[in-house]
């Protein structure tokens, strides 16, 4: 046994750089399948541990005040079981000398003994005294502060305070400030008080099923019918679409989970090669082989000497594999957490994950394995001492072959390059395979960031405005147009009502809570994409174009129905006449007029829609202009963005995932640029002989390397060939995907982005063809005749 170990190792060392680059297409693959499977994992575990310790609320309802009364009528509320008064005030917070931002100021009663939502300390003091404050850490750089430095920010009534910073805290309950550019501060009520403003939010938290969906909506519909009986105004109800849980947790677990096929298949693909590695080596000892059976070798111990050297191979495959994949499975989840605004404390990986992952590195290469090895070994001797494996005259000529020579209007020794490319069927169909699922992952996910920025350019396109300005109280429009004409900076202005509205269903449950828009109906800074129906128009008042992802929350709801939607404290019925695509794709539109009839004044949101010359769009300092001019004519904002923040910030979003995605998509295509350079070299020795005959017939140096240059580029462009069959609908496929993934919308795919992928990966093909022939063709033009014609 131990001189048939060292009669297979030798076969192995024969060719060291062939034997190199299948373990390293294994290694490769595996490892990629490691890193996706630990952080899905990581991520899985972490997203819960980090977030519930936090006692996320039940529901945050916004109100006009809150008092003690109302606490204890809340507390004594049936299926509440905790309750929490706190404040949030949207405001404006200076950076710098002359730009604002949006502010959200939360006001904490205590911070020592916060009920609900928690927030954690990061530096500096957690208990903020009289005019002090907190902020979030990932604001400090957005509002280009630090601890003992003060802030200075505008309050509803726009008088101007300041506060001073003296320490700085995490909350994973608010979006990422550095991606939404939006700072967040925390005071405590004494400050709040000290600013003339008040509690006006309770977080509450059911004692049973606190985090069950249908649970909540139907005790806050109940608990809101009873503070408004009492005389409390609820402006806002906010429940989560997936209570307790991080809102990130469901967008990682989709996108981990696509990409964990994907790298798995990159695995299964890296075994398939080291797998044809060993089935060449074993066509190429067949008359070895067949002598040690004829000098008493048993098959079994031949069998078992080629099992033992792949488990070796495997084993070492996992000793790297294994450690590689830990370490960088912690940093790529420790990454994805910190773009979240979350910390990593727990970045191990429990040793019965590890011991799987082990277990499925060691017996997928051998199940592969099995049945190519046992078929090598178990030859006959008599068939194995007439076998001339490696002769063309012996290799079954398939339709494949037969088309190949049938060629005859390409030259000699390019029809000599496709014969070779088809030879050996299994070697060329696992090539093909693994080509082909590397360019179709690849030209999807191109395809899919070409798409991504030309559906949002084009979401971008139908926005008309330049900024959105936001203002709490009413704005009436008659004075809005005396104070735009006087600031010759806008071009046009557009106002807009909106609020939030609570779906009513038919059995009077109170459902999900979704953004009203009231543009004009005839609207110059919107321009809508509609899917199906028709747009508003003059003289709607009831009628409504919804965001077609609408009826994904509500799938008993279609186009034509009525809707019954609570605003303030009435119910309306609403007719959807229209739906419309658009990023996020939820929002209700509705004819500003009809929605002035329908609004209280409490409810109404002003969102003033601003056109400017282009010259002024790229002055940083021109929206901050724009408000102070605004505000001296009384008129309060409280947040506003420019359509180009708005555009960074959907970007942000969705590009961390498509890059991703492009990762796998590369190491697939590593997977399959290696495992084409090892058959290329397979396919050298294995031609051996007839390179020999070649060069003493008369064949150049160049001829023999293009003939092995050929032989690689033909296989790439096949390959290619097939994934542009593909294309349409594994595009197709990934716009829908991928879209609902990044931007809950699917993407516009156009001519464009389904042509300038093709053409990218035809390039890479044609460079990882040349690229894989390199090795072997010079090796094949080094060869001297007398040595290949009597090579065994």
């Amino acid at each position: 046994m131990k001189l048939l170990l060292l009669k297979v190792f030798r076969d192995l060392a024969k060719d060291k750089f062939r034997t190199i680059l299948s373990l390293l297409a294994m290694l490769v693959g595996t490892s990629a399948f490691g890193i996706m499977l630990f952080t899905y994992f990581i991520l899985d575990r972490e997203l819960v541990d980090v977030f519930v310790p936090t006692q996320p609320s039940s529901a945050n309802i916004m109100l006009d005040r809150v008092e003690d009364n109302l606490i204890q009528l809340t507390k004594n509320f049936e299926g509440i079981g905790k309750v929490e008064e706190k404040a949030v005030y949207p405001l404006r917070i200076k950076i710098g000398e002359d730009k604002w931002k949006t502010l959200y100021l939360y006001g904490i009663k205590d911070f020592k003994n916060i009920q609900s939502n928690k927030i954690s300390s990061i530096d500096g003091s957690f208990n903020p005294g009289l005019n002090e404050v907190l902020i979030e850490r990932d604001a400090l750089g957005v509002a280009k502060t630090a601890i003992n430095e003060n802030i200075v920010f505008t309050l509803p009534d726009s008088s101007i305070k300041e506060l001073k910073v003296v320490g700085s805290v995490n909350d994973i309950h608010v979006h990422p400030a550095s991606m939404h550019q939006t700072v967040y501060a925390y005071v405590s009520f004494e400050t709040l008080a000290q600013l003339g403003l008040t509690p006006n939010r309770l977080d509450i938290t059911l004692s049973e099923h606190p985090y069950n969906r249908e649970h909540i909506l139907s005790t806050t519909r109940d608990y809101m019918k009873e503070i408004v009986n009492k005389g409390y105004a609820v402006s806002n109800i906010e429940v989560s679409l997936t209570p307790g849980q991080s809102p990130h947790k469901a967008e990682y677990n989709a996108v981990l989970f696509i990409i964990r096929i994907f790298s798995g298949l990159a695995f299964v693909l890296g075994c398939m090669i080291i797998t044809s590695l060993l089935s060449t080596i074993l066509t190429q000892q067949v008359k070895q082989i067949g002598i040690l059976k004829a000098i008493g070798a048993k098959t079994n111990n031949i069998f078992s000497a080629y099992l033992c050297i792949i488990l070796l191979l495997v084993a070492g495959n996992i000793a790297i594999s294994l450690p590689l994949s830990s370490i960088l499975s912690q940093s790529f989840s420790k990454f994805l957490m910190r773009i979240s605004n979350m910390d990593l404390p727990n970045s191990s990986i429990p040793n019965s994950l590890l011991l799987l992952f082990a277990l499925l590195a060691l017996f997928v290469p051998l199940v592969i394995a099995f049945i190519p090895i046992r078929k090598g070994v178990a030859m006959s001797v008599k068939d194995s001492l007439n076998s001339h494996s490696s002769d063309d005259a012996y290799i079954k000529e398939g339709p494949m072959m037969k088309w190949a020579t049938g060629i005859r209007f390409l030259s000699r020794p390019i029809r000599l390059s496709i014969r070779n490319a088809v030879k050996r069927k299994g070697r060329f169909y696992l090539n093909i395979v693994t080509l082909t699922f590397g360019g179709a992952l690849f030209i999807a996910v191109v395809t899919s960031i070409i798409s991504l920025n030309y559906t949002i350019d084009q979401s971008m396109d139908k926005l008309g405005y330049d900024y959105e300005i936001n203002t709490k109280a009413p704005v009436d429009s008659g004075t809005l147009d005396q104070v735009m004409q006087n600031i010759p900076e806008i071009k046009n202005h557009e106002l807009w009502g909106g609020g939030s509205v609570n779906l009513i269903n038919a059995d009077g449950r109170m459902s999900s809570r979704y953004h009203l828009l009231a543009p004009p109906f005839d609207t110059k800074t919107y321009t809508p994409d509609v899917m199906e129906g028709r747009w508003l128009k003059e003289g709607d008042t009831n009628e409504v174009v919804i965001g077609y992802r609408f009826f994904d929350s509500e799938p008993s709801v279609k186009m034509g129905d009525e809707i019954n939607v609570r605003i303030g404290e009435e119910i309306h019925s609403l007719h959807i006449v229209g739906i419309v695509k658009e990023l996020g794709g939820s929002t209700m539109f509705i004819n500003k007029q009809g929605f002035d009839q329908l609004s209280p004044a409490i409810e109404t949101n002003n969102h003033i829609k601003i056109m400017t010359s282009p010259e002024l769009v790229k002055q940083d300092s021109s929206l901050s202009l724009i408000e102070e001019k605004l505000e001296q004519e009384g008129i309060n904002t409280y947040s506003s963005e420019s359509k180009t923040n708005f555009y960074t910030v959907v970007k942000k979003h969705s590009l961390m995932t498509m890059y991703t995605f492009l990762f796998v998509a590369i190491i697939v295509v590593i997977v399959g640029a290696i495992g084409l350079t090892s058959t290329m070299s397979i396919q050298v020795v294995e031609r051996t002989k007839e390179i020999g005959i070649m060069k003493a017939i008369g064949s150049t140096t160049k001829q023999i390397k293009r003939i092995i240059t050929a032989e690689s580029i033909f296989i790439a462009l096949i390959s290619w060939s097939i994934t542009l069959i593909l294309g349409i609908p594994i595009e197709y496929l990934g716009s829908i995907v991928i879209g609902n993934v990044t931007i809950k919308t699917p993407l516009t795919v156009d001519l464009f982005s389904f042509i300038l992928p093709n053409i990218i990966w035809f390039v890479i093909l044609l460079l990882v063809g040349y690229m894989s022939s390199i090795f072997s063709s010079r090796k094949a033009a080094k060869m001297k005749v007398k040595e290949t014609l009597v090579f065994e």
